[in-house]
């Protein structure tokens, strides 16, 4: 399968061409960086087992290839990847498309632009994108034109509600999250607070009370309940190079115990290649360099409240990893193929 991506030179692009040099059903057609153009991707990013001669286009030149590919990656910004997106499918039209940015995580444009601030260019093409938790939508990825891949943060802590929403003793509006992810989580851009000397020994919250990741867990949250949905998240970022760990905090309306909760996560992820349920509290180091997120809980009777902890690879899991999962679902490849054994040379 031919398979081209677009923005290749951050760490999430960087995450996917590794993954991507690695995966027995792809052959790669078309990179863009506009940081790299003209220079070959073998040499740039250090990819010693990639045997190929594949020049990096700029953004413009990329689109000249989009009839070579039959899905294209696109590790753009947000705002960015819609305007291509209309190119790309214009270009192509059985092209299918893998976005990792926020375009197409809201089936609501009116959502999108209010934790965005940015009015949505591309409407239209909504109608044919599916939200990519690969475990929440499987069956509807199949058939859907665009993936909205998921935000990172959402990942680690709608994985870790998932089994329990559909429980009608639990208070929606109690839920609070507190996040911490390593520095890769806050992009390649160079900007001062992520020099050595401010990261290292340090722990940063950031994002206030209006981070936008608030908006696509309430939103989604909302479409699996039809209920109305209020969290509190705050994110750290903390002195490692890249993994979420998430603490969710949820009250119960009516007692359960330990016990029955964690048969309810073990029965829900009981199939799932890439989700651990465990007994204990899972370390962010289970998680690092895959695509595994793992789960661990507590329940306490005295707060009568779950408290749920996962881990997961923020750039893996959280980014180019779920992309290259839901990529193996729509085309019908096994699901593990290209993330058994990962680079994380980025």
């Amino acid at each position: 399968m031919n398979v081209g991506i677009m923005g290749c030179s951050g760490y999430a692009g960087r995450q996917l061409l590794n993954i991507l040099v690695m995966h027995k059903k792809v052959s790669l057609k078309a990179l863009s960086s506009n940081t790299y153009a003209g220079k070959e991707a073998k040499n740039i990013f250090k990819l010693s087992q990639y045997t190929g001669q594949l020049v990096i286009d700029s953004d413009v030149e990329f689109l000249n290839k989009a009839t070579l590919c039959d899905v294209i990656f696109l590790a753009l910004p947000h705002k960015t990847s819609m305007a291509n997106t209309r190119k790309l499918l214009k270009l192509n039209s059985r092209l299918r498309i893998i976005d990792l940015s926020a375009d197409y995580r809201f089936k609501d444009s009116m959502v999108y632009e209010k934790w965005y601030d940015c009015i949505h260019q591309d409407k239209e093409n909504l109608d044919n994108s599916c939200y990519g938790l690969t475990e929440m939508n499987r069956e509807k990825l199949s058939d859907t034109k665009i993936v909205g891949n998921p935000g990172c943060y959402p990942t680690s802590v709608l994985l870790g509600l998932l089994p329990i929403l559909s429980f009608e003793n639990l208070d929606l509006n109690s839920i609070i999250v507190d996040s911490k992810s390593g520095y890769t989580g806050a992009g390649v851009k160079p900007e001062s607070y992520k020099m050595l000397a401010e990261g290292i020994d340090n722990v940063y919250p950031y994002g206030g009370t209006e981070h936008r990741h608030v908006g696509e867990i309430e939103n989604t949250i909302e479409k699996i309940t039809q209920t109305k949905a209020f969290i509190q998240f705050i994110p750290n970022l903390i002195p490692v190079k890249r993994g979420i760990i998430t603490n969710i905090y949820i009250n119960m309306k009516v007692k359960m115990t330990y016990s029955e909760v964690l048969s309810q996560y073990r029965t829900y992820y009981a199939k799932e290649k890439f989700v651990i349920v465990h007994d204990e509290i899972p370390k962010l180091s289970w998680s690092v360099g895959t695509n595994n997120c793992h789960i661990g809980l507590l329940v306490d009777e005295r707060t009568n409240r779950i408290i749920v902890t996962t881990t997961i690879d923020n750039l893996i899991k959280g980014a180019s990893g779920q992309a290259v999962q839901n990529m193996n679902v729509m085309f019908g490849f096994d699901e593990d193929e290209g993330l058994k054994y990962i680079n994380q040379n980025i």
